[in-house]
Protein backbone atom coordinates (compact mmCIF):
# COMPACT_ATOMS: atom_id res chain seq x y z
CA UNK A 1 0.00 0.00 0.00
CA UNK A 2 2.94 2.36 0.71
CA UNK A 3 4.74 1.50 -1.88
CA UNK A 4 1.57 2.27 -4.44
CA UNK A 5 1.36 5.59 -2.07
CA UNK A 6 5.21 6.27 -3.00
CA UNK A 7 4.44 5.31 -6.85
CA UNK A 8 1.53 7.44 -7.15
CA UNK A 9 3.12 10.77 -5.28
CA UNK A 10 6.06 10.00 -7.75
CA UNK A 11 3.95 10.00 -11.02
CA UNK A 12 2.03 13.37 -10.02
CA UNK A 13 5.07 15.05 -9.33
CA UNK A 14 6.90 13.87 -12.23
CA UNK A 15 3.82 14.88 -14.41
CA UNK A 16 4.01 18.04 -12.75
CA UNK A 17 7.50 19.03 -13.18
CA UNK A 18 6.94 18.10 -17.05
CA UNK A 19 4.17 19.80 -17.32
CA UNK A 20 6.12 23.11 -16.05
CA UNK A 21 9.00 22.43 -18.09
CA UNK A 22 6.30 22.28 -20.96
CA UNK A 23 5.06 25.34 -20.32
CA UNK A 24 8.32 26.75 -19.73
CA UNK A 25 9.56 25.39 -23.02
CA UNK A 26 5.86 26.83 -24.60
CA UNK A 27 6.74 30.65 -22.99
CA UNK A 28 10.13 30.76 -23.95
CA UNK A 29 9.42 29.50 -27.77
CA UNK A 30 6.73 32.32 -27.42
CA UNK A 31 9.07 35.25 -26.26
CA UNK A 32 11.31 33.99 -29.08
CA UNK A 33 8.77 34.71 -31.51
CA UNK A 34 7.55 38.05 -30.30
CA UNK A 35 9.14 41.69 -29.92
CA UNK A 36 10.51 42.09 -27.10
CA UNK A 37 12.34 45.27 -25.22
CA UNK A 38 13.86 45.43 -22.24
CA UNK A 39 14.05 49.17 -21.42
CA UNK A 40 16.16 51.76 -19.28
CA UNK A 41 14.88 55.25 -18.58
CA UNK A 42 16.91 57.37 -16.02
CA UNK A 43 14.59 59.67 -14.27
CA UNK A 44 11.33 58.09 -14.23
CA UNK A 45 10.40 56.12 -11.29
CA UNK A 46 6.98 55.37 -12.25
CA UNK A 47 4.88 55.55 -15.74
CA UNK A 48 3.70 53.84 -18.64
CA UNK A 49 5.64 52.97 -21.74
CA UNK A 50 3.67 52.35 -25.19
CA UNK A 51 4.66 51.24 -28.89
CA UNK A 52 2.42 51.99 -31.37
CA UNK A 53 2.61 52.12 -35.46
CA UNK A 54 0.45 53.48 -38.04
CA UNK A 55 -1.74 50.86 -38.73
CA UNK A 56 -3.60 51.12 -35.68
CA UNK A 57 -1.46 48.36 -33.21
CA UNK A 58 -0.69 49.82 -30.40
CA UNK A 59 0.63 47.96 -26.90
CA UNK A 60 2.25 49.52 -23.47
CA UNK A 61 3.49 48.16 -20.05
CA UNK A 62 4.32 49.86 -16.66
CA UNK A 63 7.64 51.33 -16.12
CA UNK A 64 9.06 51.22 -12.73
CA UNK A 65 12.51 52.38 -11.15
CA UNK A 66 13.37 53.61 -14.76
CA UNK A 67 12.44 49.64 -15.50
CA UNK A 68 10.60 47.85 -17.93
CA UNK A 69 9.97 44.75 -20.20
CA UNK A 70 7.59 45.99 -23.40
CA UNK A 71 6.09 42.27 -25.33
CA UNK A 72 3.99 42.82 -28.09
CA UNK A 73 3.78 40.87 -31.56
CA UNK A 74 3.46 42.59 -34.89
CA UNK A 75 2.14 41.17 -38.23
CA UNK A 76 5.55 42.19 -40.65
CA UNK A 77 8.18 44.10 -39.49
CA UNK A 78 7.55 48.03 -39.41
CA UNK A 79 8.43 51.18 -38.34
CA UNK A 80 7.43 52.08 -35.04
CA UNK A 81 6.71 54.91 -32.11
CA UNK A 82 7.92 54.53 -28.30
CA UNK A 83 7.03 57.19 -26.03
CA UNK A 84 6.58 57.64 -22.28
CA UNK A 85 2.99 58.71 -21.02
CA UNK A 86 4.05 61.95 -18.96
CA UNK A 87 7.24 62.63 -20.40
CA UNK A 88 6.22 62.52 -24.23
CA UNK A 89 8.10 61.20 -27.14
CA UNK A 90 11.37 59.11 -26.69
CA UNK A 91 12.34 57.71 -30.13
CA UNK A 92 11.34 55.94 -32.78
CA UNK A 93 12.44 52.03 -33.83
CA UNK A 94 11.81 49.65 -36.64
CA UNK A 95 10.53 47.23 -35.20
CA UNK A 96 10.30 43.41 -35.99
CA UNK A 97 10.06 40.31 -33.33
CA UNK A 98 12.72 40.08 -31.64
CA UNK A 99 14.81 41.11 -28.41
CA UNK A 100 15.26 44.68 -28.24
CA UNK A 101 17.18 46.77 -25.37
CA UNK A 102 16.66 50.82 -25.19
CA UNK A 103 18.58 53.40 -23.19
CA UNK A 104 17.29 56.88 -22.20
CA UNK A 105 17.40 59.93 -20.04
CA UNK A 106 13.94 61.46 -19.18
CA UNK A 107 13.21 64.63 -21.72
CA UNK A 108 16.16 63.42 -24.01
CA UNK A 109 14.37 61.39 -26.44
CA UNK A 110 16.63 62.26 -29.46
CA UNK A 111 19.76 60.73 -27.06
CA UNK A 112 18.13 57.37 -26.74
CA UNK A 113 20.31 54.47 -27.59
CA UNK A 114 18.12 51.37 -29.02
CA UNK A 115 19.25 48.54 -30.50
CA UNK A 116 17.56 45.47 -32.29
CA UNK A 117 17.34 43.26 -35.11
CA UNK A 118 18.63 43.75 -38.65
CA UNK A 119 16.17 45.83 -40.36
CA UNK A 120 16.42 48.49 -37.44
CA UNK A 121 20.01 48.56 -37.88
CA UNK A 122 18.92 49.89 -41.40
CA UNK A 123 16.79 52.98 -39.85
CA UNK A 124 20.05 53.33 -37.23
CA UNK A 125 22.21 54.35 -40.62
CA UNK A 126 20.22 56.20 -42.25
CA UNK A 127 19.39 58.19 -39.56
CA UNK A 128 23.56 58.46 -39.08
CA UNK A 129 23.03 60.13 -42.15
CA UNK A 130 20.84 62.20 -41.81
CA UNK A 131 22.17 64.15 -39.12
CA UNK A 132 25.34 64.87 -41.28
CA UNK A 133 22.86 66.56 -43.80
CA UNK A 134 20.74 68.19 -41.19
CA UNK A 135 23.92 69.57 -38.77
CA UNK A 136 25.88 70.71 -42.49
CA UNK A 137 22.80 73.18 -43.48
CA UNK A 138 21.85 73.61 -39.28
CA UNK A 139 18.12 72.81 -40.21
CA UNK A 140 16.89 73.65 -36.77
CA UNK A 141 18.17 77.09 -36.77
CA UNK A 142 17.15 78.06 -39.62
CA UNK A 143 13.55 77.03 -39.16
CA UNK A 144 14.02 78.90 -35.36
CA UNK A 145 15.12 82.12 -37.45
CA UNK A 146 12.10 82.28 -40.17
CA UNK A 147 10.16 82.37 -37.10
CA UNK A 148 11.68 85.19 -35.16
CA UNK A 149 9.32 88.43 -34.93
CA UNK A 150 10.87 91.29 -37.08
CA UNK A 151 12.81 89.25 -39.72
CA UNK A 152 13.18 91.16 -43.02
CA UNK A 153 11.78 89.83 -45.86
CA UNK A 154 14.74 89.48 -47.58
CA UNK A 155 16.49 87.49 -45.07
CA UNK A 156 13.35 85.37 -45.04
CA UNK A 157 14.25 84.92 -48.81
CA UNK A 158 17.80 83.84 -48.39
CA UNK A 159 16.73 81.08 -45.54
CA UNK A 160 14.05 79.56 -47.29
CA UNK A 161 16.31 79.32 -50.06
CA UNK A 162 18.73 77.85 -47.85
CA UNK A 163 15.65 74.69 -46.30
CA UNK A 164 14.63 74.19 -50.18
CA UNK A 165 18.45 73.43 -50.86
CA UNK A 166 18.43 71.13 -47.44
CA UNK A 167 15.58 69.47 -48.54
CA UNK A 168 16.61 68.86 -52.36
CA UNK A 169 19.66 66.86 -51.10
CA UNK A 170 17.58 64.95 -48.27
CA UNK A 171 15.51 63.91 -50.82
CA UNK A 172 18.58 62.67 -52.80
CA UNK A 173 19.53 60.86 -49.78
CA UNK A 174 16.76 59.26 -50.03
CA UNK A 175 17.57 57.90 -53.35
CA UNK A 176 20.83 57.11 -52.68
CA UNK A 177 19.96 55.12 -49.63
CA UNK A 178 16.75 53.14 -51.48
CA UNK A 179 19.07 52.35 -54.53
CA UNK A 180 22.41 51.11 -52.27
CA UNK A 181 19.59 49.01 -49.76
CA UNK A 182 16.95 47.64 -52.24
CA UNK A 183 16.80 44.63 -49.10
CA UNK A 184 15.90 47.03 -46.37
CA UNK A 185 12.79 47.01 -45.47
CA UNK A 186 13.49 50.74 -44.50
CA UNK A 187 14.00 51.49 -48.15
CA UNK A 188 10.48 50.27 -48.64
CA UNK A 189 9.27 52.80 -46.26
CA UNK A 190 11.16 55.67 -48.10
CA UNK A 191 9.65 54.85 -51.03
CA UNK A 192 6.30 54.78 -49.67
CA UNK A 193 7.29 58.05 -48.55
CA UNK A 194 8.50 59.77 -51.83
CA UNK A 195 5.39 58.29 -53.94
CA UNK A 196 3.19 61.01 -51.92
CA UNK A 197 2.43 62.92 -54.32
CA UNK A 198 4.53 62.18 -56.78
CA UNK A 199 3.87 61.40 -60.64
CA UNK A 200 3.23 58.08 -62.04
CA UNK A 201 6.29 57.50 -63.96
CA UNK A 202 8.18 58.44 -60.41
CA UNK A 203 6.47 56.07 -58.45
CA UNK A 204 7.21 53.10 -61.21
CA UNK A 205 10.63 53.61 -61.36
CA UNK A 206 10.89 53.82 -57.46
CA UNK A 207 9.38 50.17 -57.11
CA UNK A 208 11.70 48.79 -59.44
CA UNK A 209 14.49 49.58 -56.72
CA UNK A 210 12.65 47.35 -54.37
CA UNK A 211 13.28 43.89 -53.58
CA UNK A 212 10.40 41.88 -55.54
CA UNK A 213 10.03 39.80 -52.10
CA UNK A 214 8.83 42.77 -50.45
CA UNK A 215 5.49 42.39 -53.08
CA UNK A 216 3.10 40.86 -50.08
CA UNK A 217 4.20 43.76 -47.47
CA UNK A 218 1.72 46.41 -46.36
CA UNK A 219 4.07 49.36 -48.05
CA UNK A 220 4.59 48.08 -50.75
CA UNK A 221 0.64 47.30 -51.32
CA UNK A 222 0.23 51.34 -50.48
CA UNK A 223 2.73 52.53 -53.54
CA UNK A 224 0.60 49.62 -55.64
CA UNK A 225 -2.85 51.30 -54.62
CA UNK A 226 -1.32 54.75 -55.03
CA UNK A 227 -0.43 53.72 -58.75
CA UNK A 228 -3.53 51.90 -59.24
CA UNK A 229 -5.56 55.54 -58.69
CA UNK A 230 -3.18 57.48 -60.75
CA UNK A 231 -3.55 54.79 -63.96
CA UNK A 232 -7.28 55.65 -64.20
CA UNK A 233 -7.17 58.73 -65.60
CA UNK A 234 -4.17 60.56 -67.76
CA UNK A 235 -1.75 61.85 -65.77
CA UNK A 236 -0.38 65.18 -67.18
CA UNK A 237 2.09 67.87 -67.21
CA UNK A 238 1.61 71.83 -66.64
CA UNK A 239 1.32 72.33 -70.32
CA UNK A 240 -1.42 69.47 -71.31
CA UNK A 241 -3.12 70.53 -68.32
CA UNK A 242 -3.10 74.31 -69.02
CA UNK A 243 -3.20 74.43 -72.56
CA UNK A 244 -6.26 75.99 -73.47
CA UNK A 245 -6.06 78.19 -69.96
CA UNK A 246 -6.37 82.31 -70.35
CA UNK A 247 -4.18 84.32 -68.82
CA UNK A 248 -5.99 86.78 -66.59
CA UNK A 249 -4.65 89.79 -64.63
CA UNK A 250 -6.22 91.26 -61.26
CA UNK A 251 -5.21 94.52 -59.42
CA UNK A 252 -6.91 96.12 -56.52
CA UNK A 253 -9.74 98.30 -56.84
CA UNK A 254 -8.82 101.19 -54.32
CA UNK A 255 -12.09 102.91 -54.74
CA UNK A 256 -13.94 100.07 -54.07
CA UNK A 257 -15.33 100.11 -50.19
CA UNK A 258 -18.14 98.09 -50.22
CA UNK A 259 -19.08 96.67 -46.37
CA UNK A 260 -18.01 93.93 -44.23
CA UNK A 261 -19.60 90.29 -43.78
CA UNK A 262 -18.40 87.78 -41.06
CA UNK A 263 -19.33 84.58 -39.93
CA UNK A 264 -19.58 83.28 -43.58
CA UNK A 265 -19.05 79.52 -44.25
CA UNK A 266 -19.51 79.54 -48.20
CA UNK A 267 -20.16 81.20 -50.85
CA UNK A 268 -21.96 81.43 -54.69
CA UNK A 269 -22.80 83.89 -57.65
CA UNK A 270 -26.21 84.11 -58.72
CA UNK A 271 -26.93 84.46 -62.96
CA UNK A 272 -27.42 88.44 -62.45
CA UNK A 273 -23.82 88.70 -60.76
CA UNK A 274 -25.55 89.09 -57.01
CA UNK A 275 -23.29 87.35 -54.12
CA UNK A 276 -25.49 84.46 -51.83
CA UNK A 277 -23.58 84.05 -48.81
CA UNK A 278 -24.37 81.20 -46.21
CA UNK A 279 -24.20 81.87 -42.32
CA UNK A 280 -23.90 78.49 -40.19
CA UNK A 281 -27.31 79.02 -38.76
CA UNK A 282 -28.79 79.03 -42.04
CA UNK A 283 -28.74 82.99 -42.78
CA UNK A 284 -28.61 83.42 -46.39
CA UNK A 285 -27.77 86.71 -47.68
CA UNK A 286 -28.11 88.29 -50.88
CA UNK A 287 -25.60 91.05 -51.99
CA UNK A 288 -25.14 93.37 -54.64
CA UNK A 289 -21.21 92.95 -56.34
CA UNK A 290 -20.88 96.41 -54.73
CA UNK A 291 -21.64 95.03 -51.29
CA UNK A 292 -25.27 96.14 -50.58
CA UNK A 293 -27.58 93.72 -48.48
CA UNK A 294 -30.44 93.27 -50.95
CA UNK A 295 -32.16 90.41 -48.84
CA UNK A 296 -31.73 88.05 -46.49
CA UNK A 297 -33.77 85.05 -45.03
CA UNK A 298 -33.00 82.16 -42.74
CA UNK A 299 -33.33 78.44 -43.53
CA UNK A 300 -34.62 75.61 -41.48
CA UNK A 301 -31.94 74.07 -40.90
CA UNK A 302 -31.80 71.12 -37.94
CA UNK A 303 -27.59 70.89 -37.98
CA UNK A 304 -25.21 73.18 -39.89
CA UNK A 305 -25.26 74.77 -42.55
CA UNK A 306 -21.94 74.55 -44.79
CA UNK A 307 -22.42 74.71 -47.99
CA UNK A 308 -24.94 76.72 -50.86
CA UNK A 309 -24.67 76.54 -54.47
CA UNK A 310 -27.11 77.25 -57.12
CA UNK A 311 -28.60 76.47 -60.56
CA UNK A 312 -29.24 78.21 -63.83
CA UNK A 313 -32.86 79.31 -61.96
CA UNK A 314 -30.87 80.76 -59.35
CA UNK A 315 -32.61 78.34 -56.91
CA UNK A 316 -30.13 77.46 -53.79
CA UNK A 317 -29.20 74.06 -52.98
CA UNK A 318 -28.16 74.48 -48.85
CA UNK A 319 -26.45 70.92 -47.12
CA UNK A 320 -27.91 70.89 -43.35
CA UNK A 321 -25.17 68.76 -41.87
CA UNK A 322 -26.67 66.77 -39.23
CA UNK A 323 -24.79 66.66 -35.70
CA UNK A 324 -24.40 64.18 -32.97
CA UNK A 325 -22.95 64.18 -29.92
CA UNK A 326 -19.58 61.97 -29.23
CA UNK A 327 -17.75 61.26 -26.03
CA UNK A 328 -14.64 59.35 -25.31
CA UNK A 329 -12.43 58.64 -21.78
CA UNK A 330 -8.88 59.51 -22.91
CA UNK A 331 -6.02 59.14 -20.30
CA UNK A 332 -8.62 59.73 -17.68
CA UNK A 333 -10.36 62.49 -18.91
CA UNK A 334 -13.58 62.84 -20.46
CA UNK A 335 -13.39 64.68 -23.95
CA UNK A 336 -16.65 65.91 -25.70
CA UNK A 337 -17.50 66.51 -29.02
CA UNK A 338 -19.83 66.97 -31.65
CA UNK A 339 -18.81 65.36 -35.04
CA UNK A 340 -21.23 65.63 -38.43
CA UNK A 341 -23.65 62.56 -38.31
CA UNK A 342 -24.98 62.77 -42.31
CA UNK A 343 -25.93 65.72 -45.10
CA UNK A 344 -29.45 66.97 -45.50
CA UNK A 345 -29.69 69.07 -49.03
CA UNK A 346 -32.97 71.61 -48.79
CA UNK A 347 -33.94 73.56 -52.20
CA UNK A 348 -35.09 77.10 -51.83
CA UNK A 349 -35.83 80.07 -54.28
CA UNK A 350 -34.47 83.34 -54.24
CA UNK A 351 -37.43 84.94 -52.29
CA UNK A 352 -36.63 82.02 -49.52
CA UNK A 353 -39.55 79.85 -50.22
CA UNK A 354 -38.44 76.02 -49.79
CA UNK A 355 -39.00 73.94 -53.15
CA UNK A 356 -37.69 70.40 -51.52
CA UNK A 357 -35.13 68.60 -49.72
CA UNK A 358 -33.62 65.53 -49.98
CA UNK A 359 -31.03 63.17 -47.97
CA UNK A 360 -27.72 63.01 -50.05
CA UNK A 361 -26.96 59.11 -49.36
CA UNK A 362 -23.19 58.01 -47.80
CA UNK A 363 -22.35 61.95 -46.67
CA UNK A 364 -21.75 62.76 -43.76
CA UNK A 365 -19.98 65.94 -43.83
CA UNK A 366 -20.31 69.04 -46.58
CA UNK A 367 -17.30 71.25 -47.55
CA UNK A 368 -17.97 72.01 -51.26
CA UNK A 369 -21.17 71.88 -53.88
CA UNK A 370 -21.42 72.68 -57.03
CA UNK A 371 -24.73 72.41 -59.67
CA UNK A 372 -24.51 71.87 -62.91
CA UNK A 373 -27.43 71.51 -64.95
CA UNK A 374 -30.09 68.77 -63.28
CA UNK A 375 -26.77 67.45 -61.20
CA UNK A 376 -25.11 68.36 -57.40
CA UNK A 377 -21.93 67.86 -57.03
CA UNK A 378 -21.21 67.55 -53.18
CA UNK A 379 -17.60 67.02 -51.21
CA UNK A 380 -16.94 64.90 -48.46
CA UNK A 381 -13.74 65.47 -46.17
CA UNK A 382 -14.68 62.58 -43.53
CA UNK A 383 -15.44 60.33 -46.11
CA UNK A 384 -13.11 61.79 -48.60
CA UNK A 385 -15.24 61.32 -51.53
CA UNK A 386 -17.24 63.51 -54.15
CA UNK A 387 -20.74 62.53 -54.95
CA UNK A 388 -23.31 63.20 -57.82
CA UNK A 389 -26.69 63.52 -57.29
CA UNK A 390 -29.67 63.76 -59.46
CA UNK A 391 -30.70 67.78 -58.27
CA UNK A 392 -34.57 66.85 -58.45
CA UNK A 393 -34.71 63.72 -56.72
CA UNK A 394 -31.36 63.70 -54.59
CA UNK A 395 -30.22 60.25 -55.74
CA UNK A 396 -27.01 59.18 -55.80
CA UNK A 397 -25.53 58.87 -59.62
CA UNK A 398 -21.62 58.10 -58.93
CA UNK A 399 -18.65 58.69 -56.59
CA UNK A 400 -15.56 59.69 -56.92
CA UNK A 401 -13.73 57.87 -54.33
CA UNK A 402 -10.27 58.04 -52.20
CA UNK A 403 -9.62 61.98 -52.23
CA UNK A 404 -7.12 62.84 -49.65
CA UNK A 405 -8.27 66.09 -47.75
CA UNK A 406 -5.92 67.80 -45.67
CA UNK A 407 -7.04 70.26 -42.82
CA UNK A 408 -10.89 69.52 -43.72
CA UNK A 409 -10.66 70.82 -47.16
CA UNK A 410 -12.51 69.30 -50.06
CA UNK A 411 -13.18 71.88 -52.54
CA UNK A 412 -14.65 71.59 -55.76
CA UNK A 413 -15.58 74.07 -59.23
CA UNK A 414 -16.62 72.87 -62.38
CA UNK A 415 -15.44 74.72 -65.90
CA UNK A 416 -17.20 75.47 -68.99
CA UNK A 417 -16.88 71.81 -70.69
CA UNK A 418 -18.79 70.92 -67.47
CA UNK A 419 -15.53 68.88 -66.25
CA UNK A 420 -15.52 68.75 -62.20
CA UNK A 421 -12.13 69.98 -61.03
CA UNK A 422 -11.11 69.20 -57.91
CA UNK A 423 -8.15 69.92 -55.45
CA UNK A 424 -6.63 67.31 -53.69
CA UNK A 425 -4.77 67.97 -51.47
CA UNK A 426 -3.05 65.20 -49.53
CA UNK A 427 -2.41 63.90 -53.21
CA UNK A 428 -0.68 67.09 -54.16
CA UNK A 429 -2.77 67.00 -56.98
CA UNK A 430 -5.90 68.55 -58.73
CA UNK A 431 -8.02 66.50 -60.91
CA UNK A 432 -10.95 66.69 -62.95
CA UNK A 433 -13.71 64.18 -63.86
CA UNK A 434 -16.78 64.08 -66.12
CA UNK A 435 -20.55 64.08 -65.06
CA UNK A 436 -20.40 60.43 -64.71
CA UNK A 437 -17.51 60.63 -62.36
CA UNK A 438 -14.82 58.92 -64.48
CA UNK A 439 -11.28 60.40 -64.30
CA UNK A 440 -10.03 62.50 -67.31
CA UNK A 441 -6.97 63.87 -66.04
CA UNK A 442 -4.38 64.83 -63.08
CA UNK A 443 -1.69 67.43 -62.65
CA UNK A 444 0.52 68.02 -60.01
CA UNK A 445 3.96 66.91 -57.70
CA UNK A 446 5.01 67.19 -54.57
CA UNK A 447 8.12 68.64 -54.22
CA UNK A 448 9.78 72.05 -53.75
CA UNK A 449 10.76 73.42 -57.54
CA UNK A 450 8.42 76.21 -59.31
CA UNK A 451 6.71 73.87 -60.61
CA UNK A 452 6.10 71.42 -58.14
CA UNK A 453 3.59 71.87 -55.18
CA UNK A 454 5.33 72.28 -51.74
CA UNK A 455 3.75 71.24 -48.16
CA UNK A 456 0.44 70.61 -46.75
CA UNK A 457 -2.74 72.09 -48.41
CA UNK A 458 -1.38 71.98 -51.66
CA UNK A 459 -3.00 73.07 -54.19
CA UNK A 460 -5.63 74.43 -52.46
Amino acid sequence: MKNRLYISCLLIAMTTILFSCNQEKKKVKNDDEMFVMEGFIEGVESDKVFIFNWEGHKDSTVITNGKFTLKTKWKEPCYARVYVEKDGFMTHIFAENVPFTLKGVKGKGDDCIVKGGKEHDYLVEYNKQKKVLSDKYQIKELYSKSYDKGISSEELAKINDKINEYYKEENKLQLKFVQENPKALYSLDLVNMLSSGASKEKIEKLLTFIDPKFKNMTNYKKVQETLAKLGKGKDASLDVFMKEAKNVEYQLDKNFKGNSYTNIAYMCVLSNNNICTLKKDGTIQILSPNGKKLNEFKVDAKGHCQTISADAKDNLYVTDVQQKDWQSKIRGRIIKRTQPNGVNVMVYDINGKQLRNFKAADMISSTGAKVSGNKLVLADTREAFLGIYDAQSGKLLSKMENMRPCCNILDIDINEKNEIIVADLGAFRVRSFDMEGNTILSFGNRGRELMDFHGCCNPV
